[in-house]
């Protein structure tokens, strides 16, 4: 066998493997256009080979992903070894998806190699999760400022019972029922109860 057939079965062996890989991957020059996507890429976006490779990839990226994408482009132009990032790509429905990118540059072809993983659900579930807990730190704050108006509305009426129970046993020491009755008939009305009479 000679050396030209065994390049071509490693070609070909590494062509399978970049068409079978579930997740993303492509080769992009440092101008910062795709060159080659796997078919796991076109699934995920929608998009065409041609609609990939005919604009610069920062065109699917989200506005606000841009700038961070671009220095992290500018690093592995400048030969960083391997970036690890997030961003979101715009899919041909318009909708985005977030994607966690493992790149490195091939320095002496002025290539760089990417895979990307399509990590929409866990960002989705993190953002349900961190809404969940600003949901329930506000209710938190709520519940608290309605235990502190309910403890300052009740101390004003707990101090009048405790003042009016207070006087009670000097009442009854001086033999004062009807002093005794008309602390009771206070004590009644603070704490908002109906008196019964009391015969004598």
């Amino acid at each position: 066998m000679s050396e030209n057939d065994d390049d071509r079965k490693r070609a070909d062996r590494l062509r399978r493997m970049f068409e079978l890989s579930l997740d993303l991957l492509c080769i992009a020059n440092t101008d910062g256009y795709f060159e080659r996507v796997n078919p796991s890429f076109k699934r995920l976006l929608g998009y065409e080979d041609a609609e990939l490779l005919g604009c610069r990839f920062i065109e699917f990226v989200h506005p606000d992903d841009r700038e961070q994408t671009l220095a992290h482009l500018a690093g592995l132009a400048d030969g960083q070894a391997v970036v690890d990032s997030k961003n979101r790509y715009r899919a041909k429905d318009g909708s985005w998806h977030w994607l966690a990118w493992r790149s490195a540059p091939a320095d002496d072809e002025g290539l760089i190699y990417a895979v990307a993983r399509d990590i929409s659900k866990e960002m989705r579930s993190q953002e349900l999760i961190a809404r969940q807990a600003a949901d329930l730190a506000r209710s938190n704050a709520d519940l608290e400022e309605f235990a502190y108006a309910a403890s300052h509305d009740l101390q004003a009426p707990l101090r009048a019972i405790a003042h009016l129970a207070n006087g009670i046993p000097y009442d009854m020491a001086g033999g004062d029922e009807p002093g005794v009755r008309r602390t009771l008939g206070r004590l009644g009305d603070v704490a908002g109860l109906t008196q019964t009479p009391i015969e004598g």
